[in-house]
């Protein structure tokens, strides 16, 4: 699940992601930035953790800070290869 804070943001506050995840501990968030892109993809973490018997829910932020006044996407793409994306736009502040 992926939310955006504030919810509705304008150019002149700072902007945060804020993901929940079903893991069984054996990965890790890797973000990129490609233009207006955001992407979060859960990777193995390296090196390898203990696994849990059941996949649980994680929290994780990423405060990405003030964005020009835009449409934005955000993906997340889970260690199964699913891809959720969220589209939002920034208004002028």
């Amino acid at each position: 699940m992926i939310t955006i804070n504030p919810e509705n943001p304008s150019s002149n506050e700072s902007v945060v992601f804020e993901f929940v995840v079903f893991t069984n501990g054996c990965c890790a968030p890797f973000t990129t930035v490609g233009g207006s892109h955001f992407n979060v993809e859960m990777v193995y973490n390296d090196p390898p953790t203990p696994v849990l018997g059941a996949s649980v829910p994680i929290d994780f932020n990423w405060p990405v800070g003030r964005l020009e006044a835009v449409e934005y996407t955000i993906s997340l793409t889970t260690i199964s290869g699913n891809t959720s994306s969220l589209i939002f736009s920034v208004s002028q502040g």
